[in-house]
């Protein structure tokens, strides 16, 4: 475990026990405030799912930026990197193409391709950032400040910024703060809106635009809403909860913990689990599964949302059918 894993790992909590490892299948939960946060540059990130947890496959990160904050422009050679905006205002480049994204906007950055953000907003922004394969933590291993004080913003100076530099240079990172973008236009793709066993799924990114790495939804459920005990076969899956209060069931004892925003459950492969809204108002969260492809289960299941507001279709759901496609997905109901 790296020194910036440690140090953030200051509270853990597994579903079974205080071991963490993705070869025991047991869950892992994040709480806010169980890892401590930590100053690269100007922004403040705090670790979520680190190397030792997803076998070196990704990690996972949630990062505060502050209006006007943001790295400068730069290459990754060895990640590839998937942001999903929890809320704020960002102005983001990739290659020659410019666009701004809010509350909600994912997308992939792909490694060789330059690209920067800027909190452009008037309050700080929120972003949830997954760079597979591992490795972005050694990175700030190198470079970051244990924060005690989250609004103690520190100041970048010079030898700062040349300790950022040495540190890219020695993780495949390279700085570009000359770079000029042009006036292109990232194409803007509507996400595919479903309903799956009266659940809301809104496919923010499959595995052909992840190259084949992630497959990210929004998870939207209203009071009552669940689905049954199951586990995946071939993906490992992660929910942040971003609305609302969920219960989990994680592990085939049958352990179970109630997730309010900001929690991140972390469920290797082969582990069995079960979610439920048991709050009194809508919920949302944000879902990964890696590798990617599993989009294509939600589209084989659901049905097409044309209206949220107008709700799940009025039919009951056929769950001998149901349960065929789950098998064809590799998602196992146990009996």
């Amino acid at each position: 475990m790296s020194r910036l894993a440690r140090l953030s790992s200051a509270i853990m909590t597994t579903a079974t026990g205080p071991e963490l490892s993705q070869s025991t299948n047991f869950a892992t939960v994040i709480r806010p405030g169980d890892r401590r946060s930590y100053w690269l540059g100007g922004d403040l990130g705090t670790p979520l799912v680190t190397a030792d947890m997803s076998g070196g496959n990704y990690d996972l990160l949630h990062t505060r930026v502050f209006p006007g904050g943001g790295p400068p422009p730069h290459i990754h050679r060895n990640e590839d990197e998937l942001f999903y905006v929890i809320d704020g205002s960002f102005a983001f480049v990739l290659g020659d193409q410019t666009f701004t994204a809010g509350a909600g906007a994912c997308f992939f950055l792909p490694r060789g391709v330059v690209h920067t953000f800027r909190n452009i907003g008037e309050q700080p922004g929120h972003l949830i950032v997954a760079a597979t394969p591992s490795g972005f933590l050694d990175f700030a291993d190198d470079v970051a400040t244990l924060c005690t004080d989250p609004h103690a913003r520190p100041e970048v100076t010079p030898a700062e910024i040349e300790k950022l530099n040495s540190a890219a240079t020695r993780h495949g990172i390279e700085l570009m703060p000359q770079w000029k973008t042009h006036p292109a236009a990232a194409p803007v793709t509507k996400p595919q809106e479903l309903w799956v066993i009266g659940l809301h799924i809104k496919i923010l990114l499959g595995g052909e635009r992840t190259r084949g790495q992630m497959s990210v939804v929004e998870i939207t459920t209203q009071p009552g809403d669940f689905v049954p005990p199951h586990y995946h076969e071939e993906q490992d899956e992660m929910f942040y909860v971003l609305e609302g209060t969920t219960w989990f069931e994680l592990g085939e004892g049958s352990d179970s913990i109630t997730a309010t925003p900001g929690t991140l459950v972390h469920i290797p492969r082969g582990t069995v689990h079960a979610f439920r809204n048991i709050g009194s108002k809508r919920g949302k969260m944000l879902n990964y599964h890696t590798p990617g492809g599993f989009e294509k289960f939600f589209q084989s299941a659901g049905t097409e949302c044309r209206d949220i507001k107008l709700g799940p279709p009025k039919t009951a759901p056929n769950f001998a059918k149901f349960a065929m496609i789950c098998r064809d997905h590799g998602m196992v109901l146990p009996q």
